[in-house]
């Protein structure tokens, strides 16, 4: 089966997607995708053959520095070798940029079947005339997958689409196998952080992006500072998402905060975030949108309580057992971290439970058999477009 996915090879999620499709559908399987930095390459090309624009005139250079203009020019760089390849099986989009829409024509390729999977950014924080190009995609699509059926229905709705092409199919998180493997306690863990491990650490969002509403759960805290627990420290995660401004804007406003704060702001690999979710006691979780955060499932998994915001598509994981500290409004995080603060006889149970259930949903070993089969019925589809 020839595959190719447009989509950052760079990204884990996409990397170890394509490494588990390789471990069950063998060695028969081809994979291409396309790179448009090179410069962050992090992965074997051994998983995803990558393709990559190399324009040499100086004007090309020039404007490959600008956004989406210069992934444009890249695409249309790259157009002698993509069209002159064999018609792929499965072209497959991971996160629906609308920009993918003229990228995919840029590129030349031909293909017999063209998925699209939803992250969750890419539909909730569309508008405008990029939701215009995205309904190109969209119709044009076999397949569209999702991972959870809140979004699933809520796409329906607005898309007015076929049912039978919408599919539930979920990334697993790799980073499971690295917390069952570390060996490190969890007043290890807040130690290797320079952090007390007396202290409880509470985690605020996974990024420094500004949809993980910082500001408001600082507002928050403050609030209710006098009624804290003096052996409190809060961690924000500001390596990754977000504009240099913003995140220093974050940095700003917590020097200036009376409440106890870490920013971590370097890059963590794999070991690291494994540390850093068993170390987190408590996580803070409100983005105005979302899927199913695979930071949120990898501190459920290590143990960590969540607090996050009802509006957020969760009820059919809610269903299946999982156990979340819920609030209506950003408002009411100071309160609700007392309450569960105030509520730790029933520790144990909640872990267990929560491990149990995002190991049932999110390892690789469950996940993959889903994106299999819809590839198995996707190879029974039509001749190349």
């Amino acid at each position: 089966m020839k595959l190719f996915i447009l989509g950052n090879p760079d990204s884990p999620f996409v990397h170890f997607f394509a490494l588990w499709l390789k471990k069950i559908r063998g060695e028969t399987l081809h994979i291409d995708g396309v790179t448009f930095d090179s410069s962050e390459k992090k992965y074997s090309e051994e998983v995803i053959h990558t393709l990559t624009p190399t324009p040499h005139a100086k004007w090309v250079r020039f404007f490959c520095r600008l956004p989406k203009v210069g992934l444009l020019i890249q695409a249309a760089t790259l157009h002698s070798k993509c069209a002159k390849k064999e018609p792929y099986d499965i072209c497959h989009i991971q996160f629906v940029m609308p920009l993918y829409t003229i990228i995919l024509s840029l590129l030349g390729i031909r293909y017999r079947t063209l998925i699209l999977s939803f992250w969750g950014s890419d539909y909730y924080r569309v508008s405008g005339i990029w939701r215009w190009m995205q309904k190109i995609l969209v119709k044009r699509a076999d397949w569209i997958t999702f991972a959870n059926e809140t979004t699933r229905n809520d796409f329906q709705n607005s898309f007015s689409i076929d049912p039978k092409k919408l599919v539930i199919a979920r990334f697993g998180l790799a980073p499971l196998e690295t917390i069952d493997h570390l060996s490190m306690s969890v007043s290890e863990c807040k130690e290797a952080l320079s952090i007390n491990p007396a202290y409880t650490v509470v985690a605020c969002g996974y990024n420094a992006s500004p949809f993980q509403q910082h500001e408001r759960i600082i507002d928050s805290l403050e609030t209710l500072l006098d009624q804290l627990p003096s052996d409190i420290i809060f961690v924000f995660l500001l390596s990754y998402g977000g504009s240099v401004s913003y995140r220093e804007r974050i940095r700003e406003r917590l020097n200036r905060s009376p409440i106890r704060s870490v920013c971590l702001n370097d890059y963590l690999n794999n070991t690291q975030v494994a540390i850093f979710r068993k170390a987190t006691d408590i996580m803070i979780h409100i983005p105005t949108t979302d899927q199913f955060s695979g930071s949120m499932q990898e501190h459920l998994y290590a143990g960590s309580k969540v607090i996050t915001g009802a509006w957020l598509p969760y009820s059919p994981w809610i269903e299946r057992g999982l156990l979340l500290e819920q609030i209506d409004t950003p408002d009411e995080i100071g309160i609700a971290l007392l309450r569960v603060l105030n509520h730790k006889t029933d520790n144990r149970l909640i872990q267990e439970q929560n491990r149990k259930v995002i190991r049932a949903l999110s390892s690789w070993e469950t996940c993959i058999e889903d994106w299999s089969h819809l590839y198995d019925r996707a190879l029974t589809h039509k001749e190349p477009q």
